[in-house]
């Protein structure tokens, strides 16, 4: 089995809430804020994806390798004023995902 790490930065946009995660359409786990979560995978092509509400990230497509671990950064993209400016109008995805990092099994 591989293995996914998601971490989230902790942030006052969407601070109580949680961050659901999908990994091949399915979800498979929620992230809270400042939260860390470990998903294992099997080996091979896979897409992720988080949803709050109606709000989705872009789908994330990766592959991974028996034994390997791949870790992910996501957080909302929404900081200082842009909370105050975006919430008037402009309808967007909040959130910001980082591209993956790629280390062997337990070696960081």
């Amino acid at each position: 089995m591989g293995k996914i790490e998601i971490s989230r930065e902790s942030q006052f946009m969407n601070k109580m809430r949680s961050y659901d995660i999908y990994v091949d359409g399915e979800k498979t786990g929620e992230i809270k804020n400042g939260g860390k979560e470990e998903i294992s995978v099997t080996p091979g092509e896979h897409v992720i994806q988080l949803q709050i509400d109606w709000c989705k990230s872009k789908k994330i497509p990766f592959r991974v390798s028996e034994g390997e671990s791949l870790s992910f950064q996501c957080g909302s993209r929404l900081k200082g004023w842009r909370v105050s400016f975006d919430s008037y109008g402009k309808v967007r995805s909040p959130f910001r995902f980082a591209s993956a990092t790629r280390f062997p099994w337990g070696v960081r």
